[in-house]
């Protein structure tokens, strides 16, 4: 995925992508780590949310 915006007195921002197969390994590796740290952000969100939760009700 690429964008890129005008520097003209319009601005036109314009997005768009390209494929490399060649590439192909490498957006595959790319992909499983954002996978990999959406998962990883999920359980610290799951663990961190309980302890979160604690502190506001014992503030009150």
């Amino acid at each position: 995925m690429a964008n890129r915006m005008d520097l003209g007195a319009n601005g036109y921002l314009h997005f768009g992508g390209h494929f490399d197969p060649e590439k192909s390994p490498a957006y595959d590796l790319e992909l499983q780590q954002r996978t990999g740290l959406c998962k990883l952000a999920l359980i610290v969100c799951q663990q961190l949310l309980p302890k979160v939760q604690a502190v506001v009700k014992n503030s009150t």
